[in-house]
C-alpha cells in the first residue's frame, strides 16, 4: 500500500530512493536546480554504475548546473514541453510528489507525496512506470551540448586540495580547515559539502575514478 509522506518526509524519502537505486533512476521536475548533495549523490551513483534520465520542462539552466552537467555526460538530460509532473522513480520505488528538484533540501516549503514500492504496491508502481516510459519517449528534444555549455569555457587553473597543500607549503589538513573557515565547504556527517560561496569563489565538483571530489582556483586564498 502506497505510504503519504509529508513535507518531514520528503526530503529524506527522495534521499533514500535516490541512494538505493541499482540499475535505472528517473528524476522528473519542471525545473532542474540541483544542490550540491544532490550532485554529490548523482555523481556517486553514476561511478555505481546506475544508468541516471532526468527529465525537465524547462532547458533553462544555471551555469553552475550547465557546467556540472557538462562534466557527467553519462547523465542524460531530455526535455518534454509543457512538463508539470514531478515523479522520482527507481528500480523498486516510487515518489509522487510537489516537491521539485528546485526545491530539494528546502524544508520550509509545504509539500507532500506518496511512496509506492513494487514489492507493497504494485498495480501503482507499475502504472506510474508506463506514464513515465511515455514521459521519456515524448523527450525528443534532448538538451544539446551547446545549451548545457552555455557556450561557457572555463579555463582557469584549477587545483586538487592536496595540490593546494603543496602549492602553499601546508598539510592537507590545514587547506581544509581554512576552506571550512572561509565557508567555502562545511561538514555533515563525516562528508564535506560544496557551499553557495564556495560556487561562487570557483569552486567545482568533479568525479573521477576514485570518487567524488572539488577542484579550486589556484588563487583560492588570494585577497
Amino acid at each position: 500500500m502506497a505510504r503519504f509522506l509529508s513535507t518531514q518526509d520528503l526530503t529524506q524519502a527522495l534521499h533514500v530512493l535516490i541512494s538505493n537505486s541499482k540499475k535505472h533512476l528517473v528524476l522528473i521536475s519542471p525545473v532542474v536546480r540541483l544542490n550540491t548533495e544532490l550532485q554529490a549523490l548523482l555523481a556517486s551513483k553514476t561511478q555505481q554504475g546506475v544508468e541516471i534520465r532526468i527529465v525537465c520542462g524547462d532547458k533553462r539552466l544555471s551555469p553552475d548546473d550547465h557546467h556540472w552537467f557538462k562534466q557527467h555526460p553519462a547523465i542524460q538530460l531530455r526535455h518534454v514541453a509543457g512538463l508539470q509532473a514531478r515523479c522520482y522513480i527507481n528500480d523498486n520505488a516510487t515518489i509522487i510528489t510537489s516537491l521539485g528538484l528546485d526545491d530539494f533540501g528546502h524544508d520550509q516549503l509545504a509539500e507532500m507525496g506518496v511512496l509506492a514500492t513494487l514489492k507493497d504496491d504494485a498495480e501503482l508502481y507499475k502504472n506510474t512506470i508506463k506514464e513515465v516510459g511515455r514521459i521519456l519517449r515524448q523527450g525528443d528534444q534532448v538538451v544539446s551540448k551547446q545549451e548545457l555549455t552555455n557556450q561557457q569555457s572555463d579555463t582557469a587553473e584549477r587545483l586538487t586540495i592536496p595540490q593546494l597543500a603543496k602549492a602553499h607549503h601546508l598539510s592537507t589538513a590545514e587547506i581544509i580547515a581554512q576552506l571550512l573557515k572561509k565557508g567555502y565547504m562545511t561538514e555533515y556527517e563525516g562528508m564535506f559539502i560544496l557551499t553557495n560561496a564556495g560556487k561562487e569563489a570557483g569552486a567545482r565538483l568533479v568525479t573521477s575514478s576514485h570518487g567524488v571530489s572539488f577542484s579550486w582556483p589556484a588563487d583560492i586564498f588570494q585577497p
